[in-house]
């Protein structure tokens, strides 16, 4: 199948497939990283405006947390979220430990295909756009995949660190922009 791939904001024309996106992690069981919370809202409307108010400082919900961006890697010949991504663009302590600065997910459906090496170069390009010039990636140790696509978009691992909440090891690398 041919794909015409693009690293777009999400917007409510993508509704549909949001929710089947969702639906397919929900189907696995697996986690879904770099949704913004998407998990805990039935309406896609509800979501996006969510995501609007992370965007600034001023309108954080959460002082806890931090600005970012979310975006989704869309097929537009498809019209299929292949994969998303949520952009911080800074770091607090939680973050500097265990997420930094951007978590990815690809749709179990579509992974062993290079979405994820392409999600992840696009979204430093993005980063980039954000004004950051060093992010900090990580993966649990024993996510081979993602460490893999990591080290594709010159990720240089710095250390290995426990995450208290998961109690699992956690691979922080650093990528210059």
């Amino acid at each position: 199948m041919v794909h015409k791939t693009k690293l777009v904001f999400p917007s409510i024309e993508m509704a549909n497939a949001l929710k089947k996106y969702r639906t397919e992690f929900e189907e696995t069981g697996d986690t879904m990283h770099g949704v913004s919370s998407l998990e805990k809202f039935t309406e896609i409307n509800d979501w996006l405006e969510h995501l609007k108010a992370y965007e600034s400082k001023e309108t954080l919900p959460n002082k806890n947390f931090v600005p970012s961006f979310q975006y989704v890697l869309y097929d537009t010949l498809t019209h299929e979220i292949l994969g998303a991504v949520s952009i911080r663009t800074e770091l607090n302590d939680c973050l500097r430990q265990v997420g930094g600065h951007i978590g990815y997910s690809v749709a179990p459906s579509k992974r062993r295909k290079g979405y994820g090496r392409l999600i992840l170069k696009e979204a430093l390009k993005k980063a980039e756009g954000h004004g950051l010039k060093r992010v900090l990636v990580t993966c649990d140790e024993d996510n081979i995949p993602s460490a893999k696509v990591i080290e594709a978009n010159e990720g240089v691992l710095e250390s290995i660190v426990l995450d208290s909440e998961s109690n699992k090891q956690v691979k922080q690398y650093w990528i210059n922009l």
